[in-house]
């Protein structure tokens, strides 16, 4: 997950320490969803 991609989630990530016992963590975003990328375009 690249932080240009869902910048909102990667905050949110930064500030709670996890355990690789707590994973996946799971958010939902009802917001607009910005990308850097063109329509198609994997990365």
């Amino acid at each position: 997950m690249k932080p240009m991609n869902c910048p909102h989630h990667m905050q949110i990530f930064a500030d709670n320490q996890f355990s690789y016992r707590d994973m996946p963590v799971r958010y939902f975003e009802p917001a607009t969803i910005y990308r850097d990328e063109k329509s198609g375009q994997l990365s």
